[in-house]
């Protein structure tokens, strides 16, 4: 009889397990470069990441926009680097096409074939390109078939290529564009056969097909943020094509429903004040730029693309994981772009009106000047969006994370009041949340509990009680629901110093 071991799992089973897969960070500080230019390099991709204005020099060439807009962006001191973020090239998606060529096409022959064989002295009336061409004593005696029949017609009309195809007879143009055309009609005073007749290529029922002109279709900005956003997240937009104040209105519409990315707006006209700014002006996640400086429109509506760049670069500078990171861009300071000299202090007041932000020469110094657009500064928009999409990932991750389940109690809902916590927290860590009074909309949950956290800690974490919940949240294991209320810090643009000087 054969020795036999006892397992220790008999005793004591021991499984290892592993954790359960959660969401990485949303991955702020990216920027896509939505670009009409053509890589030097042959790219099959619909993107591509580089963290260094060389990568894009190398795909785009030297002298490209493209690789001047990676390059600013690169240039600002800090920019999005520091926050792990990286430039996305994508180019549009633009479609062309070529010219094609008039045609005519039979209907089906194949029960007129023998009469078209025995025509010994037939007669054409055919006009190719707007030419007319009346032709006789066409034989199909050495034609066996419709193909043979083809190769005759091939004979005898200029400019027209005919091939038999599915028992038809095809006429095409050797012209292509729009003013390419083939048609047939009736042989009038003639002596043989004609062969428009129905017993013959049935002219009547034949179609004809006008070329067209060869065609480019631009791909929108609105339609390339959407197509690229199947690939990969971006959170702020920008384009080398000298958008039209339609197509920026509607990618502005596109921008805002997304919520968690940002555009700027770059306006080289002081037009756009009372334009396009106007009708963006309440579209908080696109922000209006007015830069007038150039030596022409169009240089000026480049240097205004190259402000933006650098713009995005800076305000997207931001590790929330940092110690008072978060910043406002008034009176930043841009590499490589020059002061606006031509903002004067009543453009300036204008800018002001309609939540512009430029880059004028004060005292000689060049700044970002700063305003409100739609009641809110663009930094209040991108911490916003690392808010409220951290806490989103974070409440996920602890649902994902938990091994077993989380208990519809209390006492187990507080591990998600404890993940909200945690990046509230941060918020006040990084300055973007600082305790304060709450002097707006009304508070909820305990009053003095509201206030009292508003003014100790900067913000206020509140659900309903489970046991207060209906049943059938209850029954579809539904969290009560969490409501945040945050004091944010702000910020000091300006300053009103009285000096009182006594003898």
């Amino acid at each position: 009889m054969a020795d036999y071991q006892i397992p220790i799992e008999y005793f004591v089973n021991a499984q290892a397990v592993t954790p359960q897969r959660t969401l990485t960070p949303l991955k702020l500080s990216t920027i896509a470069v939505f670009t009409d230019e053509s890589p030097v390099i042959e790219q099959t991709e619909p993107y591509t990441i580089v963290r260094t204005q060389t990568a894009a020099v190398q795909t785009y060439g030297t002298n490209s926009e493209t690789a001047a807009q990676t390059g600013i962006i690169f240039s600002q001191q800090p920019n999005i680097l520091i926050n792990n973020g990286y430039v996305i090239i994508a180019p549009y998606n633009n479609i062309t096409t070529e010219a094609s060529a008039g045609t005519l096409t039979t209907a089906d022959l194949s029960a007129n074939l023998a009469g078209l064989l025995a025509v010994t002295d037939g007669d054409l009336n055919i006009s190719v390109n707007g030419t007319a061409q009346q032709i006789t004593g066409i034989t199909f005696a050495e034609a066996s078939d419709l193909a043979g029949i083809a190769e005759v017609l091939n004979g005898e009309i200029d400019g027209v290529t005919v091939t038999a195809q599915d028992n038809q007879l095809i006429f095409t143009s050797e012209l292509t564009g729009a003013d390419s055309t083939v048609t047939i009609s009736a042989f009038t005073g003639g002596t043989g056969t004609d062969l428009f007749g129905a017993a013959y290529l049935n002219g009547a029922a034949a179609v004809s097909t006008a070329g067209a002109d060869a065609s480019y279709t631009q791909e929108t900005l609105s339609a390339a943020i959407n197509r690229l956003r199947q690939y990969i997240y971006f959170e702020g937009v920008l384009t080398t094509r000298n958008v039209s104040d339609s197509e920026f209105s509607a990618a502005s519409m596109t921008v805002q429903a997304q919520k968690n990315m940002v555009m700027p707006l770059p306006r080289s006209n002081v037009s756009a004040l009372t334009g396009i700014f106007a009708q963006t002006a309440n579209s908080s996640n696109t922000k209006n730029l007015l830069y007038l400086t150039g030596d022409s429109e169009e240089n000026a509506a480049y240097n205004a693309r190259m402000f933006a760049a650098a713009y995005l670069s800076r305000a997207l500078a931001v590790n929330y994981n940092g110690s008072n990171t978060t910043l406002t861009m008034n009176l930043k300071d841009l590499a490589g772009i020059a002061a606006d000299t031509q903002i004067s202090e009543t453009i300036l007041s204008q800018c002001e009106t309609a939540g512009a932000d430029c880059y004028p020469s004060v005292e000689g110094l060049a700044k970002v000047v700063s305003f409100a657009q739609g009641g809110q500064y663009f930094d209040e928009i991108t911490n916003q969006i690392w808010l409220v999409n951290t806490i989103q990932r974070d409440v996920f991750n602890v649902l994902a994370a938990a091994g077993g389940k989380i208990a519809q109690t209390d006492p187990a809902l507080e591990i998600i009041t404890k993940a909200i916590r945690t990046v509230c927290r941060q918020g006040v860590t990084n300055g973007m949340i600082a305790p304060g009074e709450w002097n707006g909309t009304p508070a909820f949950g305990d009053y003095d509990d509201f206030l009292r956290n508003i003014s100790e800690f900067g913000y206020y974490i509140y659900h309903q009680s489970v046991t207060e919940q209906s049943q059938t949240e209850r029954a579809n294991r539904q969290a009560p629901v969490y409501q945040i209320a945050v004091k944010l810090a702000g910020a000091v643009h300006r300053a009103n110093v009285i000096i009182t000087i006594e003898a």
